[in-house]
């Protein structure tokens, strides 16, 4: 069964060549370059729609990572449909892209650049 994540969104920076850098915290299971989102709830207007976003770049502290603790700071960088609704206060939520964690699984991995 695969693992629920989630994402509380604090901001968002749109980069040089247009892709979206979503700064926030993890939630209550960790995420992992592949994951993906299909929900984005508005916490401000109560109104969830539906998403495909893909997580393609994890990074906290300095650092690019393959995997973002539960209840880690950081930004996501995220491709697909419904990147346009994104809005601070707002929360993606989703499933891990296979069953890799679990609420015990509270590292994150550095990549090896």
């Amino acid at each position: 069964m695969a693992a629920p994540i989630e994402f509380i969104v604090n901001g968002f920076v749109t980069g040089y060549a247009g892709e979206l850098h979503v700064i926030g915290r993890c939630g209550d299971a960790s995420l992992r370059i592949g994951d993906v989102f299909e929900q984005l709830r508005d916490k401000t207007e109560g109104v969830a729609k539906v998403v495909r976003l893909e997580v393609v770049a994890i990074q906290a502290y300095g650092r690019a990572l393959q995997e973002l603790g539960f209840g880690m700071t950081g930004s996501i960088d995220v491709r697909g449909e419904g990147a346009e609704w994104i809005r601070p206060f707002s929360v993606l939520t989703g499933t891990a892209a296979d069953a890799h964690r679990d609420s015990a699984n509270a590292t994150a991995v550095i990549a090896q650049v």
